[in-house]
């Protein structure tokens, strides 16, 4: 594949398992030369509001390592866009 896929479960964050969704996951898609997010897919709570910041860093052509370096707000559900990053980051380092 040309493209690096990370994923992340609502469930699998600290706002998430204070929330207990029935839903909810985040997908991004990273260009695997260049590292730059191509487009991402959220699912579940906030998710309308959550996508701005996908669409922010596409806009910017932010790569995995500038997704990496952001602050997130402990808990919060954007967390699920760090942990998707985290996953696609196993991608890279392995």
């Amino acid at each position: 594949t040309d493209y690096i896929k990370g994923t992340n479960e609502y469930k699998n964050s600290a706002m998430g398992m204070a929330i207990l969704p029935d839903v909810g996951r985040v997908k991004l898609l990273f260009d695997k030369q260049t590292k730059v997010l191509l487009g991402g897919h959220i699912v579940g709570a906030e998710a309308a509001t959550m996508i701005h910041m996908v669409i922010a860093y596409m806009k910017m052509k932010a790569t995995l390592f500038d997704i990496k370096d952001t602050i997130y707000i402990h808990p919060a559900l954007p967390e699920n866009i760090r942990n998707a990053m985290r996953d696609a980051l196993k991608g890279v380092e392995s």
